[in-house]
């Protein structure tokens, strides 16, 4: 799947932290990702399934960035 993932460190989504990449799947809100062997985790916050013909998208991903830690404690039980 080709997805447009939009990448907030902090602030404000900006053009350049937009990035085209590959997945098996389309990212589901909630869930973490890491799009390299960096230490960079992101938790997606809302999902955009773009059905209509586009240069390269066929979903666009909004994440936030977040750490290891923060996504090992939300997710415990």
């Amino acid at each position: 799947m080709r997805v447009s993932l939009k990448i907030r460190d902090s602030g404000e989504y900006e053009e350049e932290n937009t990035k085209k990449l590959q997945f098996g799947r389309i990212p589901m809100v909630g869930e973490y990702i890491a799009i390299s062997n960096s230490v960079n985790w992101y938790k997606v916050v809302l999902v955009l399934h773009t059905p209509y013909l586009t240069e390269f998208d066929e979903a666009e991903v909004w994440c936030v960035k977040t750490t290891l830690t923060a996504a090992v404690k939300a997710t415990e039980f």
